[in-house]
C-alpha cells in the first residue's frame, strides 16, 4: 500500500495574516482485512510518559519492534518534489496518551535506506528519533536524542509533519489504534498543527 500526502502552503486571502498549519489530502488506495492492533504499552512504562513539570521523555520499548524490510512498510510521500520514498511501519505503533512511538524508513533514488524509531509529543508539536535501524537487523539507540518541532516552513521534514498528522490528534492526544492511524495519514485534518 502507498498513501500519497500532498502538502501544500496556504494561501493568503485578502490580506490576513499566514494560517499556521499545512492544508493536507491524501487517498487510501487499500483497506486492511483485519483491523491492526495498537502495541500496547506495559502497565508503567507508557510510551513517552510525563515528569512533574509536563515534559515528555521517552523510553524505547522492551522489546523492540523488529526492525522491518522497507518494502513490509506502508509507503507514503509527502510532496512531489523528492525522489526519496517513505514509509512507515504501522506494527510497531505503540501509542500513550499524548504521544506516541513508530518505526519510519527513508530510501533514497539509489537505494540508500535510512530507518528509526522515533517519539510524536503531540502537545508540543515535536519528534525525536529514539533509536537508528542497523544494516545487521538491529537497532541501535540514539545516544543523544534531539527534538525536532513539527513546523510549516522546513521542506527537510515534511514527511514528519505527514506522520505527526497521522499519528497525533487536536487537543495533544495521540491515536488509538494503528488502524486509525493509517486512515488519518490518507485523510488528514486541515487544522493540526494548531496548539491546544
Amino acid at each position: 500500500m502507498t498513501i500519497r500526502v500532498v502538502c501544500q502552503r496556504p494561501s493568503l486571502r485578502h490580506g490576513s495574516a499566514a494560517i499556521g498549519g499545512l492544508v493536507l489530502s491524501a487517498m487510501l488506495t487499500w483497506q486492511f482485512a483485519d483491523p491492526l492492533p495498537a502495541r500496547a504499552a506495559d502497565a508503567g512504562s507508557e510510551p513517552g510518559a510525563e515528569t512533574q513539570d509536563g515534559a515528555v521523555t521517552f523510553a524505547l520499548p522492551d522489546p523492540l519492534p523488529p526492525v522491518p524490510a522497507f518494502d513490509d512498510m506502508v509507503g507514503f510521500t509527502s510532496d512531489g518534489q523528492t525522489r526519496m520514498q517513505f514509509a512507515l511501519d504501522p506494527g510497531s505503533y505503540l501509542p500513550g496518551k499524548r504521544q506516541a512511538q513508530i518505526t519510519i524508513a527513508a530510501r533514497s533514488a539509489s537505494g540508500v535506506l535510512n530507518l528509526g524509531y522515533y517519539g510524536f509529543d503531540c502537545l508540543g508539536l515535536r519528534y525525536q528519533m529514539l533509536a537508528y535501524g542497523g544494516a545487521d537487523g538491529s537497532w541501535k539507540p540514539a545516544t543523544r536524542p534531539a527534538w525536532r518541532e513539527v513546523r510549516d516552513g522546513e521542506t527537510r521534514n515534511r514527511q514528519f509533519r505527514a506522520v505527526y498528522g497521522a499519528v497525533c490528534q487536536l487537543g495533544g492526544r495521540a491515536t488509538a489504534t494503528a488502524e486509525q492511524m493509517l486512515e488519518r495519514l490518507a485523510n488528514p485534518d486541515k487544522n493540526l498543527y494548531t496548539a491546544p
